[in-house]
């Protein structure tokens, strides 16, 4: 999938395992568990949406291990539209299947021993 943000275009794949692992340490404290529709998952995603955006988008010509996360997070603060970040969000749902998505986030901050434990 691909948007266009203050003339940038930005590119969004299915995630790698460091976007995962990103995501794991930014999202650390949220609750996924009942966790099933693109409502419940901005509900529980709440004031982390844009940063979280930050790391599932991917400028062109950049690739998702060398960008600038808090770079990306501050222009898609101030120039990302609701109506294309609900757009984001419904491709991000429906290129990564949430439910397994989910899993696999909490497999890894199980599994990830530089996260503190819950």
């Amino acid at each position: 999938m691909e948007y266009i943000i203050n003339e940038i275009l930005y590119i969004q794949k299915p995630l790698v395992n460091g976007q995962l692992k990103q995501l794991s340490l930014l999202l650390e404290d949220l609750d996924f568990t009942d966790v099933k529709t693109a409502t419940q998952f901005l509900k529980a995603i709440g004031d982390k949406l844009i940063p979280a955006t930050a790391i599932i988008l991917i400028p062109e010509g950049e690739s998702a291990r060398s960008k600038n996360n808090e770079k990306i997070a501050n222009e898609l603060e101030w120039d990302l539209s609701l109506e294309l970040q609900i757009k984001i969000i419904e491709d991000f749902l429906s290129i990564n299947q949430i439910v397994s998505l989910i899993d696999k986030l909490q497999g890894i901050m199980t599994l990830n021993p530089n996260l503190p434990a819950k």
